[in-house]
Parts: structure tokens; C-alpha cells; sequence
């Protein structure tokens, strides 16, 4: 990854010559982008150690996710085990029919014979979705929150403050190409997956980029000496309303405006997403068990990735439009 910055920074400057330009201004919108790009890939090229840690955080979290996880398969639910005693799927039919389902014990019942036996599925969306989010936080802070003065001079001398936002955009993402493929390529090789590696990779990706796009927010809202603090709890608010404790169906049955909540946490989409491309993989008993235990619906996949993606560019407009604001 040095390499490649090395090589790209060098490119640029070779092409377009030094960054302090004094037409910068005056410049093309992907000239100034370009310049951009090239400054900010200085500063992370400077700051090697800082990645490095990034790096090892992401790969050290992975590996005790792996650890946990490592010596558990999922195992069906007592109704899948019932196939030469009667059909799972009538008694599966009863169980997901709502209007056959009697208040208090009936459902009660149907709930223990849907349950899986082992599900590590769910602990890993949670506990995976968490650690690759805290691993974004030390990365994403380094990008706004020590760098707000350059902001205000590009405004000031009225350069292009998209084409800077862009710039820094740019380089960081290659670290949330990286970084998630570091995490998901440990816990692919030392977990029992149902998911490809690039499935899981994709998911990785988009969940760091997530958690970084918020983290820009809370750079541009709040001082540099509390947005790391700010930054976590932000974090563990979207954990919160993730829809894992309350799961969703809870939230669906008791207390319907947290299911509201929960539509704009990134990390209830991404656990729904996580266990839907491993679920998928079984038959349609454990796939129904999911939506009527924790309220997933497994052809929901795509809805899912499209979601998070739409989570992405909101939080990178409005940490944009925050950044303008506290220059004015």
C-alpha cells in the first residue's frame, strides 16, 4: 500500500509540479482534486506508522473474532432434525403462520423448535460488524480532525473545498480497500464460512466505510479533543439500534418507532446482510427460522447492500456540509 501511494504521489507531482500553487484557484475542478489527493497521500505516507497501527488493529481483532468463532458450525434447529418422525416443513408452515399461533405457550413452543441448536452466525455478524467499526475510528480521525485549518485556507483563497474533500475522500478509501480485506481474509480462513471470501470482503469494505463516513461527521461537528470519544459513542449508538438485543422481530412486536431508528443505523443492515449470506446457504427451514427469530429476511440481500450504500453518501454529504459550516 506505501508502494502504490509512493507511486501515485510521485505521478502527480511530476504531472502538475508543486502542491502550493498559487493559480490553484483558478485551476480545473480535477486539477485541484488531483492536487489534493497527492497532499493527502504525503500526509499518510508520513504518518506510515500510524497506518501500520491501523493495519495491526484491524488484524488483531480479527484474529480473536476467529478465535472465538473458530471451533463452531451452525447446527439446525430441532425441527430439522425431526424429518423421519414427521414433515419439518408443515410444522415449520404453522410455526411462520401467524394466525395459527396461540398467545402463550403455542408461540412458545414453535419459537424452541425453530431455534437453532448453534448458531454462531449471529454472534459473528455482531461481534464483526463491531470490531471492524472500532478499527475505522483511529483511522478516520486522522483525516478531518488534525487537518481543519487547510480546509478553512482553501476556503479562504477560493479553491474548490470539494475538490480537498474529494482528495482526502480518495485517499482514505484505499485504506478501507485494504484494511477489510486484511480482517475478512483471517476470518475466512479460520472460520466455517457458508459465504465466499469475496462476499465477505465486499461486506468488510462497505461496513469500515460506513463507520468512516460517520466518523467525518463527528470530525466536523465536534472539537478535535472530543471527537474521539464522540466518534466511539457514535459507534455504540448504531450498535445499539443494530437489531440484535432487541433483535428485530422484538422491536416489530413491542416497541415499533426503535424498528424507525434502527432503518438508519448502518449496523442493523449489515448484521441483517452478514447473516443472510450465510443463512442462504441452508434449507428453507433455517432460512424461514431467521426471519421469524430475529426477523431477517434473507431475500432481502440486495436491499441491504443498496441501504448501506445510501447510509454512505448521506453521511459523506452531510460531513461535507458540516465541514462548510463550521469554516463559515
Amino acid at each position: 500500500m506505501v508502494v502504490v501511494f509512493a507511486a501515485s504521489s510521485g505521478i502527480v507531482i511530476h504531472w502538475f509540479g508543486r502542491v502550493e500553487s498559487v493559480h490553484r484557484k483558478n485551476a480545473p475542478w480535477s486539477y485541484q482534486c488531483l492536487l489534493s489527493y497527492q497532499r493527502s497521500a504525503l500526509q499518510l505516507l508520513r504518518s506510515w506508522r500510524g497506518t501500520l497501527m491501523d493495519v495491526g488493529l484491524i488484524c488483531l481483532s480479527s484474529g480473536f473474532l476467529a478465535m472465538i468463532y473458530a471451533p463452531r458450525e451452525y447446527e439446525p434447529s430441532l425441527v430439522d432434525s425431526l424429518k423421519n418422525i414427521t414433515e419439518p416443513f408443515h410444522v415449520l408452515q404453522r410455526c411462520t403462520n401467524s394466525t395459527l399461533i396461540p398467545k402463550g405457550l403455542g408461540g412458545e413452543v414453535c419459537d424452541l423448535l425453530l431455534l437453532p441448536r448453534d448458531d454462531p452466525f449471529f454472534g459473528e455478524a455482531t461481534m464483526g460488524v463491531m470490531a471492524i467499526s472500532l478499527a475505522a475510528v483511529a483511522s478516520a480521525l486522522r483525516v478531518f480532525t488534525p487537518d481543519r485549518a487547510m480546509f478553512e485556507r482553501e476556503s479562504f483563497q477560493r479553491a474548490s473545498t470539494l475538490a480537498y474533500y474529494a482528495g482526502k475522500n480518495a485517499v482514505h478509501f484505499s485504506v478501507s480497500l485494504v484494511g477489510p480485506m486484511l480482517f475478512a481474509a483471517i476470518f475466512f480462513g479460520f472460520t466455517e464460512n457458508r459465504a465466499s471470501f469475496a462476499e465477505l470482503y465486499i461486506l468488510f469494505m462497505l461496513v469500515h466505510t460506513a463507520a468512516s463516513s460517520l466518523v467525518f461527521i463527528v470530525s466536523a461537528a465536534v472539537a478535535p479533543k472530543n471527537a474521539q470519544l464522540v466518534s466511539i459513542f457514535s459507534i455504540l449508538v448504531c450498535l445499539i439500534f443494530g437489531g440484535t438485543a432487541p433483535t428485530l422481530r422484538q422491536m416489530l412486536e413491542y416497541n415499533q418507532p426503535l424498528l424507525y431508528l434502527a432503518g438508519g443505523s448502518y449496523v442493523r443492515w449489515a448484521n441483517e446482510l452478514f447473516y443472510s449470506l450465510q443463512i442462504r446457504h441452508f434449507n428453507e427451514a433455517a432460512q424461514a427460522a431467521a426471519t421469524v427469530m430475529y426477523g431477517y429476511i434473507v431475500e432481502d440481500m440486495w436491499n441491504d447492500y443498496f441501504t448501506i450504500i445510501a447510509i454512505i453518501f448521506v453521511f459523506r454529504f452531510v460531513a461535507y456540509a458540516m465541514l462548510v459550516r463550521s469554516e463559515k
